[in-house]
């Protein structure tokens, strides 16, 4: 049975190895600026968006890892997020990261989050199409990261960012 005494000694043990801490020797830098600039002058209508304000079950979660001890995790849809954001995708971190060599518990992998196929609609000579994020995004330099990719028509997959 759990009682005030061990709620306390709890509480201790989260001050002394400050647990609850902002990690700051990790070095987490904002990546993306905040108020980014207008996309367009003019009007625009999306073809597609999504605000991750439900869980969207039409997103595809996969994973790999590097080593056979790795441990398989997907991307979780949260409905709670910082700044009074409404939902999104969280990818956890590996408690152990390792050190890349095989037997040691390293957990080196990737986990996708790879949207559903989009037909962008045609347009007239002088359209463009703009592909827009809002997100929040914390990492830790030289170890998490992120990208993404475009296939067009079935050709091969190409890196945008």
């Amino acid at each position: 049975m759990i009682d005030a005494n061990d709620c306390a000694e709890l509480s201790n043990a989260i001050l002394a190895v400050e647990l609850r801490a902002y990690p700051d020797q990790c070095e987490y830098e904002p990546l993306l600026a905040k108020d980014p600039p207008d996309v367009c002058a003019t009007e625009t209508e999306p073809f597609f968006q999504e605000a991750f304000d439900t869980d969207p079950g039409t997103w595809t979660l996969t994973n790999e890892g590097v080593y056979r001890e790795y441990i398989p995790r997907d991307w979780m849809w949260l409905d709670s997020l910082p700044d009074a954001a409404q939902g999104g995708f969280y990818a956890e971190d590996s408690l152990v990261v390792g050190d890349c060599v095989p037997h040691s518990d390293d957990q080196s992998g990737v986990v996708y989050l790879d949207s559903p196929v989009m037909t962008v609609p045609e347009g007239g000579e002088d359209d463009r199409t703009v592909v827009v994020f809002d997100h929040y995004l914390a990492t830790e330099p030289e170890y998490d990261g992120g990208n993404v990719w475009i296939g067009v028509n079935g050709d091969d997959w190409q890196l945008l960012a």
